[in-house]
């Protein structure tokens, strides 16, 4: 594949000790290693014998672990295991978002970027990508602490009975949108992301015929501040302010 001025050859060979020899001599010709990790099991007796060949040679490095969505380590506890092992302090370029076993994508270090993932059924296609930047990634990493984590489910079907009872006869997609903001808001709409997502999710109420609306904040002196400095402006420049 095409990397700036440059075309980058992967030469992929097996890791198992039957194809010792198939790998030195791939790394003999190589001019970096790619040094691929599980998740669960680190570093493990192979890996460290073709290590010894990568550093005799003094080639660069590196690092890819995989299968975060299963049960395995820390990713601490893997970055302690590649330095105690090999004697090598890694750098992290992307860093996993959530726990092995429960993974959500990766957060590119160097822009503070995030690539989320959405699980997929028996992992039998692949997971559907969507790319957000830090506000944005930091914004629905709360709403899942309050959602998901942290949710009182209980409490949310008995107030859906008490107010829309009919609801339950809901089809199963729309009645999970109405768990979801019930628990999250009481029902309300809920605006999440940037300050840009934030006054199109506005602008999108206007539109639909809304002539006004009562907006909730989470912790309103904090966010309050933030709203009037970066949303109103926006809200104005749309003509609705």
């Amino acid at each position: 594949f095409p990397y700036r001025d440059c075309v980058v050859n992967l030469l992929d060979t097996p890791g198992h000790r039957d194809f010792s020899e198939d790998t030195y001599r791939v790394l003999a010709a190589a001019d970096a290693a790619v040094m691929v990790l599980d998740a669960a099991k680190g570093i493990e007796p192979q890996t460290l014998k073709l290590f010894e060949v990568v550093k005799a040679r003094q080639m660069p490095l590196i690092t890819f672990i995989n299968k975060w969505d299963r049960p395995g380590l820390d990713a601490l506890e893997l970055l302690d295991e590649i330095e105690q092992k090999i004697g090598v302090v890694a750098a992290p370029v992307t860093w996993p978002v959530g726990i092995a076993g429960d993974f959500r994508g990766v957060l590119d270090r160097r822009t503070g970027d995030y690539r989320h993932f959405t699980r997929t059924a028996g992992g039998a296609t692949i997971a559907p990508e969507e790319y957000l930047n830090s506000t944005e990634a930091e914004a629905r990493d709360y709403v899942h602490y309050i959602v998901d984590e942290n949710a009182d489910w209980v409490a949310t079907d008995n107030l859906i009975r008490l107010q829309l009872a009919h609801a339950l006869s809901f089809p199963h997609d729309l009645l999970k949108q109405i768990r979801f903001g019930m628990a999250l808001g009481h029902g309300g709409f809920p605006l999440i992301g940037t300050p840009d997502q934030v006054a199109a999710g506005i602008v999108s109420l206007h539109e639909a015929g809304f002539a006004g609306t009562t907006l909730s904040f989470v912790d309103y002196l904090k966010e309050f501040p933030y709203f009037a400095d970066e949303v109103l402006p926006r809200l104005k420049k749309a003509g609705i302010r």
